[in-house]
């Protein structure tokens, strides 16, 4: 509502950036009065948990019916754009922060582990462009690409100028378009320990389909992206 608001009253001869960063789906601090002391709750509203009531895990419903929350606010803003006829010029990108945790209703399919880890199931993300004046629907791209490039891409395409800037990302543009490019890509993800999380000090390093990944239980390992994507295979011996 708060995003719809801001359109309707911005300056329409000024090109606008939006960032609409939804808390759905994630837990939320309540109290517990039995222990008395905080606890994190995923806190749906009821309507929602009726959409999903066919959900039988009692968690996966719950966070399912935030993502149903967060879709159908999501639908708003994209009906707005629609209705008020900027939507073939409005470039809209739908991504996640991290993977999910399947401790608490997440589910990341086939890809390793999730939340707070550095496995694929905490770092593969989706994500999802809609600009039907540039973009046609169901193009899909393989192009290896992490949140770092949405800057300079961003850059390229309002036509401002990134010269003498140092950029950590790389210009995706051409991939917005299904264009699949082999390029020479480096990545690196360092977690701090975290207590609550139960989490040590992990790192990860990425060139091209080559994964190495230092985790502070189970040591070092060296995966190949494209050959083993779940990470079943550790290649570190050989």
């Amino acid at each position: 509502q708060e995003t719809i608001s801001y359109l309707k009253n911005r300056d329409e001869k000024k090109p606008f950036f939006l960032f609409l960063a939804y808390n759905a789906p994630h837990f939320g601090k309540g109290w517990d009065d039995g222990n008395d002391k905080s606890i994190n709750l995923l806190q749906p509203h009821p309507r929602d948990l009726e959409k999903v009531k066919y959900i039988q895990d009692p968690a996966r419903r719950k966070y399912a019916a935030m993502v149903v929350a967060l879709d159908d606010g999501i639908g708003k803003v994209l009906d707005y754009l629609d209705d008020a006829g900027i939507a073939d010029n409005t470039l809209v990108i739908f991504m996640s922060d991290h993977g999910g945790d399947p401790n608490f209703g997440g589910n990341n399919g086939s890809l390793r582990a999730g939340k707070a880890t550095l496995f694929e199931g905490g770092i593969k993300v989706p994500c999802i462009v809609r600009w039907p004046g540039k973009i046609k629907p169901n193009v899909e791209s393989n192009t290896l690409a992490w949140a770092l490039d949405w800057f300079p891409t961003l850059a390229s395409i309002a036509g401002a100028s990134t010269r003498g800037v140092l950029l950590d990302g790389q210009n995706i543009r051409e991939a917005l378009s299904g264009v699949t490019r082999t390029v020479e890509k480096e990545m690196y993800w360092e977690l701090g320990s975290h207590a609550e999380l139960e989490r040590g000090h992990w790192i990860a390093y990425r060139r091209n389909q080559w994964k190495y990944v230092n985790t502070p239980k189970d040591g070092e390992w060296l995966f190949n992206l494209d050959l083993d994507p779940a990470e079943n295979f550790n290649l570190k011996a050989k």
